[in-house]
């Protein structure tokens, strides 16, 4: 074997190796799924498509909750489990691991998220109600955003503050999502 032929087949094995085992779906947390692996999870990807990466920064938004509390974010001080409040809207933390919670393969499990902000602490986001409660950022557009987003480029175009060929460009972006193609 050549050292291009024998390069190729390494770099193959371990590009595979490397890969394998690291992107969790929501599906693999549904009810009937063995308990995946914390430490084994790299990335996860939520139900609504949206991706989790260790490393990558995620942002609170405001809280869903009664007295301004976060509902599926805590504060971890000293494993001691506290209540955000609105205090941590706008707060930026950088995934540094992910965790697997749940009582039984029939129940189905929880990926839970833990960010590291500059602040010191950590704070556990339970990912799928963060994002459905709106807790945390996404960078996916719902239908009912996609609408207000186009609703504002149409207003700014009437106003003249935009040109045709900017809302036209909104506007493919946006039609994919308003019409439930994407």
């Amino acid at each position: 074997m050549n050292f291009k032929t024998t390069f190729f087949i390494i770099s193959l094995f371990l590009s595979i190796s490397f890969s394998y085992g690291q992107t969790f779906t929501f599906e693999q947390f549904k009810p009937g799924q063995s308990r995946p692996k914390p430490n084994e999870i790299k990335e996860y990807v939520a139900s609504n498509g949206e991706s989790f990466k260790l490393g990558q920064i995620v942002t609170l938004n405001q809280p869903s909750g009664k007295s301004n509390q976060y509902q599926y974010v805590l504060k971890d001080v000293i494993g001691q489990m506290y209540p955000v409040t609105t205090d941590g809207n706008g707060l930026k933390g950088e995934i540094i691991k992910f965790k697997v919670y749940g009582v039984s393969k029939k129940a189905g499990w929880e990926a839970v998220a833990i960010i590291k902000p500059g602040d010191g602490f950590r704070y556990p986001i339970e990912l799928e109600q963060a994002l459905e409660f709106k807790e945390i950022e996404s960078s996916i557009l719902s239908r009912e955003e996609a609408i207000a987003k186009l609703k504002e480029a149409k207003d700014l175009l009437d106003l003249e503050m935009m040109s045709q060929e900017e809302y036209d460009k909104i506007k493919a972006e946006l039609t994919p999502i308003i019409m439930g193609k994407n």
